[in-house]
């Protein structure tokens, strides 16, 4: 948790919410109209920002929240500390505040470091355990391959006359049976040796994603500041409230002219990624997670290791394409309160869809928004020929997962 973020004044949201359905439709600030007409649980986190601003700036509101809510500075509870000093603001508030972010931002990052711990504890026993039925497996394979040589080599020594040959064929066939049984048992020793390779992997990247999450001491923001330095340091951490424009609504693109995917390059290719990094014009890359994902890692697809891989790539092809085309990268999600925008690295726009709202409904909807400014991945064809009803480019899923693996 960090002070600054809408989720630790979520009191403050909520009371604030209860005192918009109370106000008269003439009394709502007109920044706050789309707010006031949520009715989901929860507001995404753009409108929250825009309500903790117009809190700040506007005393009204503030003390009209300030009013609903009956806790104290004096609280052991962060959170309610929190909203006690944003809206009562006592001398000192500023301070309070700072130090707050700071002890709950070594307390998120001591709560990573043990999770990680965790992980890492498990993934070294799975490992223990697979490396011991390897052994065990190696060992009765041997032992079979070496019982049924010498059961051969004791059948043809004695072997005579008819009985001693049918009882010598009769031995054969056991022999080829248990050949027949190593070979298995050697099969699933190879599958145990690559379980063990791909466990291995797995626990290195977390020993690696341990060290890269040690806590850094924050150094406090204010305590070397005079008052003319607090009021700018107050205004930044006000425009971090502030909702990035990007992610407010998906404005669509002006074009003179769609874009047309040169004759002979497959959509399903790497090639039509590498023709996209070449245009040099304003466009919209709205790509399928989770399609993509499948392309880049079948078993994994829908892990948080596979998504932040996807949009780090995305990241770079952004930073790549002459045309820094503008990225939105879509999820589907079973979450109540409707689809949900974050910011990603390189200003990529995440989203997550709501539930009864699929990845391919959202990707239709935002095709139809932009036209012929947009390009649409995805593995369905059905959002492919609907996007390109919009005017828009279809590709394949596999074209981007192509480029990714090996760019």
């Amino acid at each position: 948790m960090r002070i600054g973020r809408p989720g630790d004044l979520k009191r403050v949201v909520d009371l604030a919410r209860k005192v918009l359905a109370d106000l008269d439709p003439e009394e709502i600030p007109a920044p706050l109209v789309r707010v006031a007409t949520q009715t989901g649980r929860s507001l995404v986190p753009p409108l929250q920002r825009r309500l903790i601003v117009e809190i700040d700036g506007n005393e009204w509101l503030r003390n009209q929240v300030a009013e609903k809510f009956d806790g104290a500075a004096d609280t052991d509870d962060p959170l309610e500390k929190a909203a006690a000093l944003f809206l009562h603001r006592p001398d000192g508030w500023e301070d309070e505040l700072g130090e707050l972010a700071r002890r709950s931002e070594q307390s998120a990052q001591a709560d990573l470091i043990e999770t990680m711990t965790r992980r890492i504890e498990r993934l070294q026993t799975e490992l223990e355990t697979w490396r011991n039925r390897a052994k065990r497996n190696r060992r009765l394979a041997e032992k079979a391959a070496a019982q049924a040589d010498r059961r051969v080599a004791a059948a043809r020594a004695g072997a005579r006359g008819d009985r001693a040959s049918r009882r010598v064929r009769a031995l054969e066939r056991d022999n080829r049976s248990l050949r027949r049984d190593l070979a298995a048992a050697n099969t699933e020793r190879q599958l145990l040796r690559r379980r063990l390779a791909e466990t291995r992997e797995e626990l290195q990247r977390e020993r690696r994603t341990e060290r890269s999450t040690d806590p850094v001491p924050a150094p406090s923001a204010w305590a070397s500041l005079d008052l003319l330095g607090s009021a700018r340091l107050l205004d930044d951490l006000v425009g971090a409230f502030s909702p990035e424009p990007a992610f407010e609504e998906t404005a669509a693109l002006q074009v003179e002219r769609p874009l047309d995917l040169p004759m002979g390059t497959p959509p399903d290719d790497r090639s039509a990624i590498e023709w996209l990094l070449t245009v040099d014009r304003e466009f919209v890359l709205l790509v399928d997670g989770y399609n993509v994902g499948y392309h880049l890692d079948r078993t994994r697809f829908n892990s948080p290791y596979v998504r932040q891989r996807l949009e780090n790539d995305l990241a770079r092809l952004k930073e790549l394409a002459q045309g820094r085309p503008r990225v939105t990268l879509v999820y589907d999600s079973a979450q109540s309160g409707g689809t949900t925008c974050d910011s990603g690295p390189s200003g990529i726009e995440v989203r997550f869809t709501s539930a009864g709202h699929s990845a391919d409904d959202e990707l239709l909807t935002l095709a139809a928004d932009m036209g012929p400014a947009a390009v649409v991945v995805s593995s369905d064809r059905r959002v492919r020929e609907g996007a390109q009803a919009s005017g828009s480019i279809g590709l394949w899923s596999e074209a981007l997962a192509g480029w990714m693996l090996n760019a």
